[in-house]
């Protein structure tokens, strides 16, 4: 296991805004060559991305191309805070809403999705 990636067993390989990322739950995602596979480094998505984590499972809008995803004790372990940001493929804009939960709760939103509608 390479060093960086730490010990959490969620993780997944996702395609944005034209980079290949490393997700896993409890960090910001890693950024790595598609031919290489050399880590590039973390990616923040331009600074944008103020949580201290982002989860392994984001959606993607199939009509905007929109990444959704979340932060859960987003900032910091134990906290009780969520973050859920939507990205645009491009970075140039990151919008985030936080909201609190119970911390005991928080790994329920992990299998989540995103809908054009409430109904």
């Amino acid at each position: 296991m390479h060093p960086l990636f730490g010990l959490s067993c969620s993780s997944a390989t996702h395609w944005h805004g034209g980079k290949m990322l490393v997700l896993k739950e409890d960090a910001l995602p890693y950024h790595i060559d598609p031919i290489t596979l050399e880590t590039l480094g973390r990616w923040g998505f331009h600074g944008k991305w103020t949580a201290t984590s982002m989860s392994a499972r984001p959606k993607i809008d199939p009509v905007t191309g929109e990444m959704i995803a979340y932060s859960y004790q987003a900032k910091g372990d134990l906290s009780d805070d969520v973050a859920v940001y939507t990205v645009s493929p491009r970075v140039a804009s990151s919008r985030p809403c936080v909201a609190k939960t119970s911390a005991r709760r928080a790994g329920d939103i992990a299998a989540c999705a995103a809908t054009r509608s409430r109904g």
